[in-house]
């Protein structure tokens, strides 16, 4: 996107989708931890609050005017979800939940949510419903 866009633009478009996303993860009771680049890392009190603030985000996103540069025509979210006990340092996340959903990033496709088994367990019949099983990560 840097490379199409130039800096100063894909920055200013990155920013602009990074402060929608964290206004949707208020809305859901969440909590903006810290950016990564164009990474944003979040806090939920419940996988239900986490996976519809995941739904929100992807509709945000389709409901956007397409990105028309170069070769660039969509911007996919990818979006992982793991739940367990974290350790919290200033802006820093710690804990097995936040290395698995690190792990699951090299997996998710553009335009998906990947969940842990962990948060499916924690996800309310409504929402298990809505999922389907992709498989086992060694």
């Amino acid at each position: 996107m840097y490379e199409l866009l130039g800096d100063d633009q894909a920055r200013r478009l990155i920013m602009e989708l990074l402060s929608d996303l964290s206004n949707v993860v208020r809305k859901f009771n969440g909590e903006s931890i810290r950016t990564y680049g164009d990474e944003l890392m979040c806090a939920f009190g419940s996988a239900d609050d986490a996976m519809m603030a995941a739904a929100s985000m992807h509709q945000l996103v389709d409901a956007r005017p397409p990105v028309r540069w170069g070769e660039i025509d969509a911007i996919g979210l990818y979006i992982r979800v793991d739940s367990g006990t974290v350790i919290r340092v200033g802006n820093k996340l710690f804990g097995d939940a936040v290395n698995s959903a690190a792990k699951m990033k090299t997996l998710a496709k553009p335009f998906q949510t990947l969940i842990s088994e962990s948060t499916l367990n924690f996800l309310s019949d409504r929402h298990k419903s809505m999922t389907r099983f992709i498989g086992k990560l060694p």
